[in-house]
């Protein structure tokens, strides 16, 4: 496998090849622990632990790195997308602000005109309610009464 090279660091490959582990595995995997074979069992049991651990290394190294790369890809990215967004935010949000002061008027003026439409429809009702009483009240007088009411 060959090297990556990132902005911070070379991430190293797995120098370890697959070959090697199982040839190592199938060494070991008849060894039977006794008394006997204490030191060799520990001895292939310390083998594989230093290959496995040293697998888990190479990883956490390769993971570090690739982190810590893209935490600096991404802060330049944020970086960039900050200042872009710069020339644009200050004129989109004056428009907001601008458009939202219209839709305010507007909204205001409508308010208005609806609360004098019903203003103007309530004194429509009150002048029909007077002449309503006033046709009640001319209906109530009788015929003998007018001569009194007009003066003849």
């Amino acid at each position: 496998m060959e090297e990556t090279k990132t902005g911070l660091a070379t991430i190293k490959p797995f120098d370890i090849k697959k070959e090697e582990l199982q040839q190592l595995a199938d060494d070991y995997k008849s060894l039977v622990v006794t008394e006997g074979t204490f030191k060799a069992a520990d001895a292939a049991r310390k083998q594989l632990k230093g290959k496995r651990t040293e697998i888990q290394r190479v990883l956490s190294d390769r993971k570090s790195i690739r982190l810590a790369w893209k935490r600096e890809e991404d802060d330049r990215d944020e970086k960039i997308a900050s200042e872009l967004i710069g020339v644009l935010l200050p004129i989109e949000t004056r428009l907001e602000n601008e458009l939202n002061a219209i839709t305010e008027r507007l909204k205001r003026e409508a308010e208005e005109r609806i609360r004098k439409e019903e203003e103007r429809k309530r004194g429509i009702k009150n002048r029909i309610h007077e002449f309503e009483s006033m046709i009640t009240k001319i209906r109530s007088i009788k015929y003998e009464e007018i001569d009194i009411v007009t003066g003849k």
